[in-house]
């Protein structure tokens, strides 16, 4: 399963604006947005749903990563 943000496009966009960032979960940085999942073996993407997601390429990125529900992600600009 993927890893789903309380995180809004609209949120993300405002805070960053044309900026860099930083989003952190667990361990995991990631300082840009992948447009697939197939992209890396670990993505950080806007989902469907329009909130900010986590996800494996073939895999469940909860069960690698060992997240689980309520986990702190963190956007910093650089």
């Amino acid at each position: 399963g993927n890893a789903i943000s309380n995180i809004s496009i609209k949120a993300l966009e405002g805070f960053v604006k044309t900026g860099s960032f930083l989003i952190t979960i667990g361990q995991m940085q990631f300082a840009s947005l992948s447009k697939t999942y197939g992209e890396h073996p670990h993505t950080c993407l806007m989902g469907s749903s329009g909130y900010l997601e986590f996800g494996s390429f073939l895999g469940n990125f909860r069960e690698q990563r060992g997240t689980k529900k309520g986990d702190l992600v963190t956007v910093r600009l650089r």
